[in-house]
């Protein structure tokens, strides 16, 4: 829309404007007199005034040529994003979009992209990609012919070239059929680059309808203690109407968990499964997807299970059902003791714990050697200044050197903790004025899409139609803190930074900290889905489990151990990275095996690519788990230990016939906050973000001498005078 438009000519010449006038006069007299002579002649009037007008014009158009005129006009408009579209050109592009028609993957993309009329809402940038993306202008027109595809590398090639030019790019539309080879994961490419990844939705293609039944991959917490619920999410692709009918945990050989499917559903879903182990130790379970046919290969998993119990520290300055509600989930979980102190005014508090607790103080802590037993502390409506003077260092040296974790608990007077900079700098949120005056609701919220896959959500149900419960009030923060994640945020509350916080959380040193801008959580409590735990002892039980630090089997020390892709390939390297922490000034070697489907076992070494860190690499040549285990040696003894299981699945040949990798690509939408397009669909196509009252300056000039306009136009006259002399006998 063009709001508003100004036009302006201007003259470049540089000759004289009155010896340009001069001129012009002294060639209309000649004109003048040509004109009388022929009229002496006997030439008739009419084609004398034909000649004259055309002569004129003649004159005319040499005084602009001396003059140069040039125009320009002004115009504003709302400005147009950047969109990066990748087309892909590989192989595999090359087959059939549908059996029923002879178009090709990458023709039916371009043809969709076109027909949605993108140039209309975005400035397009187009990139041709496989291996590598390399700028094309429009659709390119070349035939699929790249080796392989490698998504990762081509999306940081693509983004980092746009960028180098000067454009600003936060929004790329992928149009591939998702049969990524590369070793990089492009949702952590677009995640690092702050891009979000529209992916166009493509038909299952030629043979898709050959992808029979299957399980795809299982999601779990990355540990399980003993007598705690754990949740399993299992991604199923059934191929056809009525295949599968039910998903099924078995462990020891008994069916412990069985979930029936929605029959006629065709595509990828996810379903969870519940398993509750009764003993420490590595339990060996499988999921096994039944069909029409008989029972699918089992899915096997190695799930680690301790028995550890945490100490948890409760401090509030008064009785809000937020702490009524935690006070009875803890009692009630097997894993966990408390001890916690509410104010009673006068400088008292009042101490309520645990019966088994193992840290017994008299009174409120008073130092660091107070606080250390304690591996999560609760920070509800405090007021540090009511507090020990060495308290709130304690607390910041606990969290960043002895990996302790943090909540905090918004409240009318939260505000005092920006008041004392050691606990100002653990909060991964900025405080202002106006966040001790709670924004009332209720208040819709909504996960953000880094959110959905972190430990402290990928439990938790959602409602009938996908969303949360509300809140009802939420303690408004100014932003959040460049290291921190937003989890959960208002959907429709703001401020001048965007939707309001509800919670956030982030890493300070070796601990983590979690805020909850809301002390209304609890009323999650009251929506009890039938048969089950309330979303309120669901998050509250992932959190506490995502928040304690691991115990140590000895020296304290923690492994954790990382693929770089969640799924391997068949004779492609999959690389394992590992970071020790805690294990003190003793050097620290890592010693690793691999076990494969088979059961050969073969070393894995690790070398240190940082003081912390280590980087191993395995070459899988079968199919199946991959069980790694490693050991953290320092001083002879292990101290340390953690096992990974990574699925590896057989190598693909773009060569070869091969259907639309439709999962791969819907989770890179989802982890970068794209949208899944579906063409037929209008509102799945991406859409500028709203530019209320910014608008841009957009101008279009031209110097008709430069451009040739007026030499052509003279030289037309010219001709024309020539040739009806000619045609008349006057030359």
């Amino acid at each position: 829309m063009i709001l508003a438009t100004t036009t302006s000519l201007a003259w470049q010449g540089t000759i004289s404007p009155w010896l340009i006038v001069g001129a012009t006069l002294l060639l209309l007299l000649a004109v003048a007199i040509a004109a009388r002579w022929l009229l002496a002649r006997g030439v008739s009037t009419t084609l004398t005034s034909w000649l004259t007008l055309l002569r004129v014009a003649a004159v005319v158009v040499f005084a602009l040529i001396l003059l140069q005129p040039a125009l320009r006009s002004d115009w504003e408009e709302p400005p147009r994003e950047t969109m990066l579209i990748l087309a892909d050109r590989s192989l595999s592009m090359a087959q059939r979009a549908d059996k029923s028609q002879a178009e090709s993957r990458a023709d039916w993309a371009a043809r969709q992209i076109g027909a949605a009329s993108l140039a209309d809402r975005f400035h397009l940038e187009w990139y041709a990609i496989d291996r590598a993306a390399r700028p094309v202008d429009g659709p390119p027109s070349e035939v699929p012919a790249g080796l392989d595809t490698d998504l990762g590398a081509s999306l940081e090639g693509a983004v980092n070239h746009a960028r180098a030019l000067g454009k600003h790019v936060d929004r790329v539309l992928l149009a591939s059929d998702g049969r990524d080879q590369g070793e990089i994961d492009p949702a952590e490419v677009a995640r690092r680059l702050g891009v979000k990844v529209d992916v166009l939705a493509m038909p299952a293609g030629e043979d898709g309808a050959e992808q029979g039944a299957a399980i795809l991959a299982v999601q779990s917490a990355r540990r399980v203690l003993v007598g705690s619920d754990t949740q399993f999410h299992v991604t199923i692709r059934r191929g056809g109407a009525g295949e599968g009918s039910a998903v099924r945990l078995i462990a020891g050989g008994k069916t412990l968990a069985e979930v029936p499917l929605v029959s006629g559903e065709k595509g990828e879903s996810v379903v969870s499964l519940r398993f509750r182990p009764d003993r420490a130790g590595e339990h060996e379970i499988a999921f096994q997807l039944v069909t029409s046919s008989g029972t699918a290969t089992p899915f096997p998993l190695i799930v680690p299970v301790v028995d550890e119990r945490h100490e948890v520290l409760i401090l509030e300055e008064s009785w809000r059902w937020e702490y009524k509600f935690l006070h009875r989930l803890l009692e009630e979980d097997p894993s966990f003791r408390f001890t916690a102190f509410l104010a009673r005014g006068g400088g008292a508090f009042a101490q309520f714990a645990s019966p088994d607790r193992r840290v017994n103080l008299v009174g409120f802590p008073q130092n660091e050697a107070d606080l250390s037993p304690f591996d999560v502390v609760i920070l509800g409506d405090v007021n540090p200044a009511r507090w020990p003077a060495a308290v709130p260092a304690a607390f910041a040296r606990l969290v960043r050197e002895e990996g302790r974790s943090l909540v905090i608990i918004a409240g009318p007077g939260w505000t005092n903790l920006a008041q004392f900079p050691d606990l100002a700098a653990l909060l991964p949120v900025e405080l202002s004025r106006e966040s001790g005056a709670p924004v009332e609701g209720p208040i819709e919220v909504r996960l953000r899409s880094e959110a959905k896959e972190s430990a402290f959500f990928v439990q938790l149900p959602s409602g009938p139609d996908g969303e949360l419960p509300p809140v009802d009030r939420v303690y408004p923060v100014l932003r959040k803190k460049p290291g921190a994640t937003v989890l959960l945020e208002a959907a429709n509350r703001r401020n001048a930074q965007g939707p309001l916080i509800v919670a956030a959380e982030q890493t300070v040193g070796r601990g983590r900290v979690l805020l909850l801008a809301t002390d209304t959580l609890w009323k999650w409590h009251t929506l009890t889905p039938p048969p089950g735990p309330t979303p309120y002892a669901l998050f509250w039980q992932q959190a506490f489990r995502a928040l304690a630090p691991p115990k140590a089997a000895a020296g304290g020390a923690k492994l954790e151990l990382t693929a770089e892709r969640s799924r391997g390939q068949v004779g492609r390297t999959l690389r394992i990275a590992a970071r020790v922490s805690g294990s003190g000034t003793a050097p620290v070697t890592l010693q690793g095996n691999v076990t494969a489907p088979d059961g050969e076992r073969t070393s894995l070494p690790f070398l240190p690519s940082d003081s912390a860190a280590w980087r191993g690499e395995i070459l899988p040549q079968r199919e199946g788990i991959q069980a790694i285990e490693v050991q953290a040696i320092a001083a002879g003894k292990a101290v340390a230990e953690s096992t990974l299981s990574v699925p590896v699945e057989k190598s693909a040949d773009e060569s070869q016939p091969g259907s639309v990798d439709r999962g791969r690509l819907e989770n890179l939408a989802a982890a970068t906050g794209g949208s899944w397009v579906e063409p037929d669909r209008a509102e799945s196509w991406p859409q500028p973000r709203e530019t209320t009252g910014l608008m841009v300056t957009r101008s279009w000039h031209t110097n008709f001498w430069e451009n040739g306009f007026l030499l052509v136009l003279l030289a037309a006259i010219l001709t024309i005078d020539w040739g009806i002399r000619l045609w008349q006998g006057m030359t």
